[in-house]
């Protein structure tokens, strides 16, 4: 039986790419054997191999440090003859390096160009823009097909925001803010206390706003907690509060809604949404759902690799200028759909000592719902149409020579 081998490392690609992927493969040939090798990743949640244990249709996940010794040539898991290495995260040359070792093909689905790519025999990518820039790093442009954004197949929407509220305890009449702090440990313990501060201000001059705190599936309430009592400082105003069972009170009496594991069900139920860099960028963009996305020189972007460990290394003022050089690097910004737009078309705020500048942002899209409107409508046409998880499976299939026995549904 054919062997497939994901490699993927964080929250984001194993809730979106994997499971759509590995849910396209089953639906389109059943007599597959799907695993998941977890690279080592130094902003991982520990939580991963749970949640890719939950996936269906998978036969193994392979923990980090066994995917670790497989890399150093170690002896561990083997696939059979007939089998493919798909990079679904991490990095680029991990999964070339397994499928070397193998002997087996690869596939890399890149959302960014790296000569790194040049190792796999077909390199997928979701819009024809990335083609220029892989061809001009030495990929052969033959090797190259453009199947769409995975992250559109993997956001299910509710039927309405009507619904959404009311399943999630909210007011179907008032407008809502959502706060999305993260899935990582040190994001969630630098950005989830200033959010609460920046939902305070904003519930004092406007009360009409409602509040939620869409927390990731890899995210505990006691991790939720501890982030609150024990905070990054990034020398921003802050606030605190205790969790109840589905909401949270803030210090200055705020009730907030929380929600978690649900993203896309609290994506359907906003107006606007406040969030980091990361996946769920792309998510709020392919929800429609207008955002600001807020950083900090002295709080780290999320993100793997040897800017990952950078981040852990206590380099006090140098790492704050260097972030802060790596940032201003990207003309149009972090968020996956101003990098996908080449322009900003979603607002993003450097914050270096007051959290005003965020507060004037919010409140200006607050105002302006027509901006809003034809914010949705750009960013749900930019991320594209559904179907990139089939045309993926296609391809992976047709390197394995296999033939089609399902349709994919």
């Amino acid at each position: 039986m054919p062997d497939i081998i994901m490699t993927s490392n964080s929250p984001g690609e194993l809730s979106s790419w994997v499971r759509v992927t590995s849910q396209a493969l089953l639906a389109r040939q059943a007599d597959l054997r799907l695993h998941v090798a977890l690279v080592p990743c130094p902003y991982a949640t520990g939580r991963e191999m749970d949640y890719a244990g939950e996936l269906p249709g998978l036969t193994s996940v392979l923990a980090p440090r066994e995917t670790l010794r497989l890399l150093l040539g170690l002896p561990g898991f083997r696939p059979s003859r007939q089998a493919v290495v798909v990079f679904l995260g991490g990095e680029l040359w991990q999964a070339g390096r397994l499928a070397h070792l193998w002997g087996v093909p690869g596939l890399a689905y890149s959302v960014r160009p790296s000569r790194q790519a040049r190792a796999f025999e077909r390199v997928a990518v979701p819009g024809p823009e990335l083609v220029a820039p892989l061809v001009a790093r030495g990929v052969a442009p033959e090797r190259i097909v453009c199947v769409g954004d995975l992250m559109v197949d993997g956001v299910s929407l509710p039927e309405s925001r009507e619904d959404a509220r009311q399943v999630l305890g909210l007011a179907i009449d008032r407008p809502v803010l959502g706060l999305f702090p993260g899935s990582r440990s040190v994001h969630l313990r630098a950005a989830l206390p200033p959010f609460l501060r920046v939902a305070e201000k904003l519930a004092s001059s406007h009360p009409e706003f409602q509040f939620l705190l869409a927390l990731s599936p890899f995210v505990s309430l006691a991790a939720a907690q501890q982030a609150l009592d024990h905070p990054i400082d990034l020398g921003l105003e802050r606030s605190s509060g205790r969790f109840g069972r589905r909401s949270l009170r803030t210090r200055a009496g705020l009730e907030v809604v929380v929600t978690q594991g649900r993203p896309h069900q609290s994506m359907g139920a906003l107006d606007l949404a406040l969030t980091i860099p990361g996946t769920n960028t792309a998510e709020l963009a392919c929800a429609g759902c207008p955002m600001v996305l807020v950083l900090s020189n002295r709080a780290p972007l999320p993100r793997g690799g040897p800017g990952g460990l950078l981040d852990l290394m206590p380099l006090g003022a140098w790492k704050e200028q260097l972030r802060l050089r790596e940032y201003l690097r990207f003309p149009h910004g972090v968020a996956q759909p101003n990098l996908r737009a080449g322009r900003k078309l979603v607002p993003e705020v450097v914050l270096q000592d007051s959290l005003e500048p965020l507060i004037s942002v919010l409140e200006e899209l607050a105002r302006d719902s027509e901006r809003r409107a034809r914010l949705s409508r750009e960013l749900r046409a930019l991320m594209g149409a559904p179907g990139a998880g089939e045309r993926l499976a296609g391809q992976i299939l047709e390197i394995l020579g296999l033939p089609l026995v399902k349709q994919y549904a």
